[in-house]
């Protein structure tokens, strides 16, 4: 009996040692990024560029951005609710990274990637600048002017993006060939918005950012616009606009390297799913791990808390780390939820174990 209690002992202590040094894990996210996540056709001249998303601010001064390895942090634009940077020479054709380190006010560490890839320019539509006239805030009698500059007769939008608030979006018209403006009186209480232009031709459309946020009034919410047609900032711009809503049967992930009750041989795993086209999934995973022959447990380990963004086939992946202690026995519950707009999917849940 006293070898019982000693060993409980023992294990109490580990497990709130455990609790110090376990790593955090952040609901802090990057959406809306440009050129979307495995795109096949950006063009030599894309903006790259992403609006911050999640609870607090982030921190402007601790944002790094890199390109293919090079910090451009420098030459980019950075505010607590978007990055946005453009090379000044045409982007090479072929394979591009992106990787963007950044912090929230709290100083809460992330890091985010994606790649893409740029084609020869063709006759599709293109986005070639995105501008406005209120990188300082207007007067109340001033209105909002937003200017993209593109491909010719095409149907023209406007998307703002207020940190902590929904988006809305303007109709833009094109007053010459290829130069679209989109205007919005001022009203209500000042903000900080990003602003992300759209051309659209038949299937296609593109996305463009501007360099520097905007500073506008914030319209009441009795007067949004919840169903424009417009990515939400938690949804990735794709290819094709979802005209429809979608199944929650088709959006509801499901896994394909694991099925409920699979055992693990490896410290730490990836698991790869399928979900609906550009759908945001949020992925919770918290282990646990049994010890004195299973008679006492060392408590759950939140391992994951993330959401990550289905590329445009629907596919998806993410590395799961191993816990700081890893036996056999280790079980490993998981639990994931699929958006799109408005729709939220059936959770899908399963429970692995270590070998």
């Amino acid at each position: 009996m006293k070898n019982l209690i000693a060993a409980l002992s023992l294990t109490i202590g580990f497990s709130a040692g455990l609790s110090m040094i376990a790593p955090q894990v952040f609901a802090q996210t990057i959406s809306g990024v440009t050129p979307r996540i495995g795109a096949q056709d950006a063009t030599q001249h894309a903006v790259i560029s992403g609006v911050f998303s999640g609870d607090k601010a982030v921190d402007p001064q601790r944002v790094k951005i890199f390109i293919d390895g090079q910090d451009v942090t420098a030459q980019s634009s950075v505010t607590e609710g978007l990055f946005s940077y453009r090379s000044l020479q045409p982007l090479s054709l072929g394979r591009h990274t992106v990787r963007v380190e950044y912090a929230n006010i709290d100083g809460e560490w992330q890091v985010a990637n994606w790649s893409f890839y740029v084609r020869p320019t063709t006759a599709s539509l293109e986005i070639t600048s995105v501008t406005h006239n209120a990188v300082q805030p207007l007067n109340n009698d001033s209105p909002l002017l937003v200017t993209i500059k593109g491909t010719p007769n095409a149907a023209a939008s406007v998307l703002l993006a207020e940190p902590g608030m929904s988006s809305r979006s303007l109709s833009a018209s094109e007053i010459s060939p290829g130069v679209y403006v989109a205007t919005m009186p001022m009203q209500s209480q000042l903000g900080q918005a990003a602003v992300l232009g759209r051309l659209k031709r038949r299937n296609d459309q593109v996305f463009g950012a501007a360099a520097q946020p905007i500073r506008i009034k914030s319209l009441q919410p009795a007067t949004m616009r919840p169903n424009d047609g417009m990515p939400r900032v938690t949804a990735m711009p794709s290819k094709e606009e979802i005209s429809s809503v979608p199944s929650t049967n088709l959006l509801q992930p499901t896994f394909s390297r694991y099925a409920d009750g699979d055992r693990v041989t490896t410290k730490g795993f990836t698991l790869a799913g399928k979900t609906e086209p550009s759908a945001r999934i949020d992925i919770q995973i918290v282990s646990s791990t049994p010890l004195v022959g299973g008679l006492v447990n060392l408590g759950s380990t939140k391992l994951l808390d993330r959401a990550i963004i289905a590329d445009t086939s629907g596919h998806f992946e993410v590395r799961v780390p191993a816990p700081a202690i890893v036996t056999s026995g280790t079980k490993y519950k998981i639990r994931a939820v699929a958006r799109q707009g408005n729709v939220l999917s059936p959770t899908t849940q399963l429970i692995l174990e270590q070998q």
